[in-house]
Formats: structure tokens, C-alpha cells, sequence
């Protein structure tokens, strides 16, 4: 079952940035994405505040920097991811030229969450630690997040909070 994925257009635009989208018991765990309005005149990046774990592109050492924890269930490691490189200090932004894409065709594939009857064992855990993490930084392992900025600075830029009072 071949794709040419040479061939494989877009739907939707990619000129979108990134926005905070839903909340499980209290925690911002899913961001979405919507068109940049005029990014036809946009001269360069837009600045963003989250990040697409689908769609990064940054200095190699953000790998070595940024450890992604793998007890973090699908969907909400992006929120994670954005928050961790925010307080390592690095800043994101959303592409105003398409240049690259991101082949997201379920037709193609079979999703890691199907035919996993326990997937909500996965996102109880995830919401547990994420809310931990959020509202006390001292239980995230060490290295976790960064000494440049704190997550409070991230809420306030994002003017959200991300685990509702």
C-alpha cells in the first residue's frame, strides 16, 4: 500500500497559528490551529506561543535540552513541549511561506490509538502528571523545564492558565 507523498497537497492552509483549544478535568491539554488573517502581506514569521510536535523545526540542541516525557499521552505532549521550550528560552513561530507540510493523512495509516481499548489509562496518567507539573514545577524531574523563563511567564504570554482554577 504505497503513498506518494511527493504528490500530496494540503488541505487546509498552512499558514495558521497555533491556539489553546480544549481542557480535560481543568488542564489545557489540546491546542488547535486557525489561517493567520492577511498572512498573504506577513513579511516574516509570526510569533506563536505554542508549538506542533508535527511541524518543529529548531537548533539541534533542543533535543538534547527539551526531554519530551513518554508518559505523556498523545495530543496533550504538545502543550508540554510548548511550555518546556518556552522556559528553556526559546521562542516559536509560525511560518508565513509554505515551505514544508506535514502529511496527516489517517487514510494512509493506522493510528497508534486504535484498537487500544486501554488509551484512557494513558490520558488519566497524563492529566494527573501535567497538572502536578503545572501547578509545582518542583515535582517535574529535573531538567524538565528551563531556568530562562517560569510557566507562569508562559500563562501570562498565552494569557491563559493552564490548569483552571
Amino acid at each position: 500500500m504505497g503513498h506518494n507523498h511527493s504528490r500530496y497537497v494540503p488541505i487546509l492552509p498552512p499558514k495558521a497559528k497555533l491556539y489553546p483549544y480544549e481542557r480535560e478535568a481543568g488542564v489545557l491539554t489540546r491546542v488547535t490551529s486557525y489561517p493567520i488573517p492577511f498572512w498573504k502581506n506577513a513579511a516574516e514569521p509570526i510569533e506563536g506561543v505554542f508549538v506542533s510536535l508535527h511541524f518543529l523545526f529548531a537548533a539541534g540542541n533542543l533535543n538534547a535540552e527539551i526531554r519530551l516525557d513518554p508518559d505523556i499521552y498523545y495530543l496533550r505532549d504538545e502543550v508540554v513541549a510548548s511550555v518546556q521550550a518556552f522556559t528553556w528560552g526559546y521562542d516559536s513561530y509560525h511560518p508565513h511561506r509554505v515551505f514544508a507540510w506535514h502529511c496527516y493523512d489517517r487514510r494512509s495509516r493506522i493510528p497508534h490509538w486504535v484498537g487500544r481499548s486501554d488509551w484512557y489509562v494513558n490520558q488519566d496518567a497524563t492529566l494527573r502528571k501535567m497538572r502536578m507539573h503545572f501547578t509545582d514545577q518542583s515535582t517535574a524531574p529535573a531538567g524538565h523545564y528551563g531556568n530562562a523563563r517560569s510557566v507562569r511567564d508562559f500563562e501570562d504570554l498565552a494569557m491563559i492558565r493552564l490548569v483552571a482554577s
